[in-house]
């Protein structure tokens, strides 16, 4: 376990998550997931591995990495900055960071993704549920602190239609 104490989920924080109508998990400061809904159980199994790590399991080559379509582009430059930014403010988060780069593809990557203000949260990324391994469904990825409890995060995989053409790029 990356994190040596990882804080309770309030009941009534448990209870919000099973009741959305899409993918829901609650996350410690270190990425590692705390509680999940049976939505995020069916459509991306992983999340219910013992010590499962949001970072660890989408960055390293997985199960998890495996159903982020368009990898490289979509899901681990949003990663790593958010990775890096929490890493400049938790030094704890370091073994994390030495963890994922241990990986060369994910190293190559870090060291070429300095932007902090890439954020993961609120971006529409496309990603292999199960039940449809091979047409990647969109999903909007939110996050939310509850004020009860802000150093835990509450994580959607919300439906969203794919993203579109920009008309300036086609002109």
């Amino acid at each position: 376990m990356l994190s040596p104490i990882a804080p309770d989920v309030p009941e009534d924080l448990a209870d919000h998550i099973r009741r959305l109508p899409f993918p829901a998990l609650v996350e410690a400061p270190d990425f590692g997931i705390l509680a999940y809904n049976r939505r995020a159980e069916r459509a991306c199994p992983w999340t219910a591995r013992p010590g499962a790590n949001v970072m660890v399991d989408l960055l390293l080559p997985g199960p998890g990495r495996e159903q982020c379509a368009q990898w490289e582009e979509h899901w681990a430059p949003p990663l790593l900055a958010q990775l890096r930014q929490g890493a400049l403010a938790n030094t704890a988060l370091r073994a994390i960071v030495d963890r994922v780069c241990e990986d060369p593809q994910v190293r190559e990557l870090w060291e070429r993704t300095a932007d902090l203000r890439r954020h993961a949260y609120g971006t529409v990324r496309p990603m292999y549920l199960e039940g449809a391994p091979t047409r990647p469904a969109w999903v909007r990825i939110m996050g939310w602190q509850p004020m009860h409890e802000p150093s835990l995060r509450v994580i959607t995989g919300e439906p969203a239609p794919a993203p579109t053409a920009d008309p300036q790029q086609t002109a």
